[in-house]
């Protein structure tokens, strides 16, 4: 798995601090130990729980623990969880051991 830091693409009126577009790693589906599901509940509007994917690696190089999710807001929440468990989905099938 590669992840490669952008910029955002859309002009739409936001203000985006701190992007560091340089920041990037890679990790090999044989270092993942385990891919689970993980939400975080926000108790004031469930259509903003986000379906996150946890992610443990064993590789000297990578982060042990990472939570992943594709980005997003308002009306796009449930496209992000609908495309995240895609991703989830094939990250299991990659990492089947």
């Amino acid at each position: 798995m590669d992840f490669r830091s952008v910029a955002p693409g859309a002009n739409n009126g936001m203000n985006y601090d701190n992007i560091n577009t340089s920041f990037s790693f890679d990790i090999f589906y044989e270092s993942i130990t385990r891919i689970e599901r993980y939400k975080a509940s926000n108790p004031t509007i469930k259509h903003f729980n986000i379906n996150w994917i946890r992610i443990m690696i064993d590789s000297p190089d990578s982060p042990k623990d990472l939570l992943l999710s594709l980005t997003g807001s308002g009306t796009e929440m449930s496209n992000i969880n609908t495309t995240n468990d895609v991703l989830f989905n094939e990250l299991q099938s990659k990492t089947a051991h």
